[in-house]
């Protein structure tokens, strides 16, 4: 059994940095983003160019970013030999994914990336003096959600867009309230407490539904507008 291990580490298989790299090309395409950094520091580990070794860095670090392990991606670029322009365009790559607005302008001096940074930071003022774009992603307020679902159980997610949500819950909790008004009616202790607490559960969730339903709106609204005037000015991210 040892011997087959030693000729298996031996073999040209797993010490041949070319066919590690296809493999681990293999596995990244295969969305197997775990296993392909495993390959890709193992290449590293075994190749003496350090110029490969900055060019694998970089991939692994890309790939980090793609599952947002942002602290092993930050790790991954110091590892880096040579602190050229594209180092300070990646490590501005890494605040940009992380929200560090500030940080991300301090590394990105192209026009177009720090307009693409006041976007996504809701700069748009500011961000209209880099990119051609008009209007504002479209907004709820999530205290309104609330307030409207408080008067009328529902309005608030129809309010946020989610017009069945909204529908089926004012459904069921009138279904629930009206079991409760019977078990009170019929003097039936179980049934009024039963439903009446599920009736009130419902309405209490009902509200914290309503107010995540807007700040959902709110976050996916923002996206595709983002994405819309990305693509409109042709951006691509270093």
């Amino acid at each position: 059994m040892c011997l087959l291990f030693v000729i298996f580490i031996e073999s040209d298989l797993f010490t041949s940095i070319p066919k590690i790299l296809k493999f681990a090309k293999y596995l990244e395409e295969q969305k197997d983003y775990k296993n392909a950094i495993c390959e890709y520091l193992r290449a590293i580990y075994l190749t003496e160019d350090k110029n490969l070794k900055d060019s694998l860095h970089y991939v692994v670090f890309e790939l980090y970013l793609k599952t947002r392990q942002f602290q092993k991606a930050l790790n991954e670029l110091k590892r880096i030999n040579k602190k050229d322009e594209k180092y300070r365009l990646k490590l501005g790559k890494l605040y940009f994914f992380e929200g560090q607005w500030d940080s991300a302008l301090k590394y990105w001096k192209d026009e177009k990336l720090m307009g693409l940074i006041y976007l996504y930071a809701g700069r748009y003022r500011e961000a209209r003096k880099f990119l051609s774009f008009r209007g504002k992603p479209s907004h709820r307020f999530p205290l309104c959600a609330l307030f409207l679902s408080a008067l009328l159980p529902g309005a608030g997610r129809v309010y946020a867009g989610r017009i069945w949500d909204g529908v089926a819950s004012l459904g069921m909790l009138c279904i629930f309230s009206s079991f409760a008004y019977l078990g009170y009616k019929t003097k039936d202790n179980f049934k009024l407490y039963f439903f009446g607490a599920l009736s009130f559960s419902l309405y209490l969730g009902e509200l914290y539904g309503a107010y995540t339903s807007a700040k959902y709106y709110n976050w996916k609204s923002k996206r595709e507008f983002c994405r819309k005037v990305k693509k409109q000015n042709a951006i691509k991210l270093p």
